[in-house]
């Protein structure tokens, strides 16, 4: 399960080696080569798993014109385990359904992503004929990331949990064929973007 390099990091690779990048242009630079390395470090942990599974990749979607993106869809066990993959570094805390870094600065939270992602994938995929049962979870991969919260939340999965987490299918049944079927309607789906070269 080989993820390729997502074509608009590629065109910063490429801007990177022919010119000086500017604050604004080294900052995105940056983010995407970060969030490109936490999708390889879950991609690590789903290679372990035996093959009777499938894996989609960084796929940008769209449903009655509301586009989205997803990092990852695992289909094993006749479900899709959805990831958000989040490679941050540093404390943050949730505060009243709020995500703040440790000096008080409120930032993007991804569980919202996570509900919109949800929400409009298990709409793509009624819509493509199939009602599936969708488990979502937003992944901090970076063992450099600590996350205060009140109490233990089902869609929040931190580094120190992904052993365990992907062991649970070790163990694993044979891929239904209807999810096949499935994940081809889902690639059908992509978007083709000038950030998108599937």
């Amino acid at each position: 399960m080989w993820r390729d390099k997502p074509y608009e990091l590629q065109l910063y690779d490429a801007l990177n080696r022919r010119k000086l990048l500017s604050k604004e242009e080294r900052k995105k630079y940056n983010k995407l080569q970060v969030g490109y390395q936490g999708e390889l470090l879950l991609d690590d942990y789903v290679g372990k798993i035996p093959d009777e599974c499938i894996m989609l990749q960084d796929l940008s979607l769209s449903f009655k014109n509301r586009y989205f993106q997803i990092d990852s869809i695992l289909i094993i066990n006749n479900q899709l385990h959805l990831f958000e993959v989040k490679n941050y570094q540093g404390e943050y805390y949730y505060e009243k359904d709020k995500l703040y870094l440790e000096q008080g600065v409120e930032v993007d939270d991804p569980l919202t992503q996570l509900k919109r992602s949800e929400s409009l994938l298990r709409q793509l995929v009624s819509g493509l004929g199939f009602h599936i049962s969708i488990q979502a979870r937003v992944v901090f991969v970076n063992s450099e990331f600590t996350l205060y919260l009140e109490s233990r939340h089902p869609k929040i999965l931190l580094s120190t949990q992904l052993n365990r987490y992907f062991r649970q299918f070790q163990k694993n049944t044979p891929i239904d064929p209807i999810f096949h079927s499935l994940a081809i309607g889902v690639e059908q789906s992509l978007l083709k973007s000038e950030f998108n070269t599937h």
